[in-house]
């Protein structure tokens, strides 16, 4: 998806913040419905607590219209007990590798083993050295 694509979706999506535990996609879908069509709820599950997910939420609605009208009447109200903010959402970084999170390219075993040793970076070095006059330098 190119930059542009995923800020124009990005403009339809609506970040939901402070779900309570008993909203599911159904619930969000339903809530949310009145602003406009809606073309994909999602809820992250919880990777590792037993909660039914992270407490926030996705509204892609078909027009960045009916997103901003969404947000503009439901941040800061009370769902299922809890007060929810609403954002347009922010489309991940282009240099973020799915599945990788926030976590640093050097905690990858693959990265340390190309590029842990400094050994790849001297090869190449190494090699321009040698085809560019390296036998000269080996006479001195």
């Amino acid at each position: 998806m190119t930059t542009q694509a995923a800020k124009a979706k990005s403009r339809k999506t609506v970040y939901v913040a402070g779900l309570a535990e008993q909203v599911d996609a159904t619930y969000l879908h339903a809530t949310f419905l009145t602003f406009g069509n809606i073309t994909d709820v999602q809820i992250p599950p919880h990777p590792e607590k037993k909660a039914p997910h992270r407490g926030f939420g996705f509204v892609e609605f078909e027009t960045a219209e009916e997103a901003a009208d969404a947000i503009d009447n439901m941040h800061l109200n009370v769902l299922a007990g809890r007060v929810i903010k609403c954002n347009i959402a922010k489309p991940l970084k282009a240099t973020q590798v799915v599945g990788q999170g926030n976590r640093a390219v050097w905690a990858n075993e693959d990265w340390l083993k190309t590029y842990g040793t400094g050994e790849a970076k001297r090869g190449i070095e190494l090699d321009e050295v040698e085809g560019e006059g390296g036998e000269d330098m080996d006479e001195d």
